[in-house]
């Protein structure tokens, strides 16, 4: 999909004086959303530019209400240098669908993955 509307930007570009079609606006705002994204993954790769001279860096999110309301379940992974996974977030700025999504193409791409859940009653409990 995305080698299919960059290639339809170039094309366009080309053309640019004829009016478009509403498919085409359509498309059109499905590459700036898609430019917009890339440019937020980039500025989230703060850390890694600063710190490259490590070999690994690693993500951590946790998401629960924390000891006194419930069980947290808390992940780290660790991506390669060039890993940029679009519309990868803060767990709880996702939606369940988006997080279902991003879910295999994380541990896919990752180097190494460890999640535990921790519970008031337990300490932690290796999933």
């Amino acid at each position: 999909m995305i080698s299919e509307v960059e290639g339809w930007a170039e094309l366009h570009w080309k053309c640019p004086r004829r009016n478009m079609t509403k498919k085409e606006e359509a498309m059109l705002k499905k590459i700036e959303k898609l430019n917009k994204e890339k440019q937020r993954i980039e500025e989230m790769c703060s850390y890694e530019k600063e710190y490259s001279q490590y070999d690994y860096l690693c993500g951590i999110d946790e998401v629960g209400r924390g000891p006194l309301a419930g069980p947290v379940v808390a992940c780290a992974v660790i991506l390669p240098k060039d890993a940029r996974i679009l519309y990868v977030n803060d767990s709880k700025k996702l939606s369940p669908k988006k997080r279902e999504e991003l879910y295999p193409k994380i541990i896919k791409d990752a180097i190494k993955n460890i999640e535990n859940l921790m519970s008031s009653a337990t300490n932690a409990h290796p999933s």
